[in-house]
């Protein structure tokens, strides 16, 4: 699994009986990064602050996004083809 939201998915599977979850493995593209910026005035709005952290995503992912989105299917492949 190559998925955006595995964080979701990982809590929906701990959730569940043990003896009932599946065996799993997620890949996380990392041309999609997790944004940190400091904190910003609280007189900030949730739209500007939306904004601002898409403009710095955006950024990071038009520089990264060829080279870690091949690591990212490599990955993939490499856990498959690992699988027995």
């Amino acid at each position: 699994m190559n998925d955006t939201d595995d964080a979701f998915l990982f809590y929906a599977i701990g959730k569940m009986p043990p003896a009932k979850r599946p065996n799993i493995v997620s890949v996380r593209n990392a041309s999609e990064p997790q944004m940190v910026h400091s904190v910003f005035p609280a007189t900030t709005t949730l739209t500007e602050i939306v904004n601002i952290l898409k403009d710095m995503a955006g950024t990071v992912y038009g520089i990264y996004q060829y080279c870690t989105t091949l690591n990212s299917a490599f990955a993939c492949w490499g856990v498959i083809a690992g699988l027995s």
